[in-house]
């Protein structure tokens, strides 16, 4: 049923063919928490430009499957999916407050992590990838 309801809210990524565990929901070895960015890939600008005055930040939740934080300048909230290593936010149903932000850093963080299709996780470290390429490396928040 879980899979199901799934397929029908986030109709963007096939679900069917995955093993029944989507993800850890406890222990010390899941995406659940709170994230800091530790590097950001852009090969046009330095993130201190890009992010002159936070850092994004996000906490994800497996059990509700929600993501929130900030792009370093807006807050924002939204639906995401990850099953066996592959990773998907629903950019179509994100919700973002409406603040005026400094420079192209932004948009330029909601386009990579629209761009996302896959994750690895190792000890407190969380890398979201295109493909093979790191786009966004995070460490785990105490």
């Amino acid at each position: 049923m879980k899979f199901f309801l799934l397929s029908v809210l986030m109709g963007w990524m096939t679900l069917s063919g995955f093993p029944e565990t989507v993800l850890q929901s406890g222990g010390q070895n899941t995406i659940n928490g709170n994230w800091h960015m530790v590097f950001f890939h852009s090969p046009e600008f330095d993130p201190g430009v890009l992010f002159p005055e936070k850092q994004p930040y996000m906490r994800l939740d497996s059990s509700t499957l929600r993501a929130s934080g900030s792009t370093g300048c807006n807050r924002f909230s939204g639906q995401f999916v990850a099953v066996n290593q592959q990773f998907r936010f629903a950019m179509d149903k994100m919700i973002l407050t409406r603040m005026a932000c400094k420079g192209p850093g932004e948009g330029i963080f909601l386009e990579t992590i629209g761009r996302v299709n896959r994750y690895r996780l190792t000890n407190d470290t969380l890398v979201f990838l295109q493909n093979d390429t790191v786009l966004i490396r995070w460490k785990k928040k105490n």
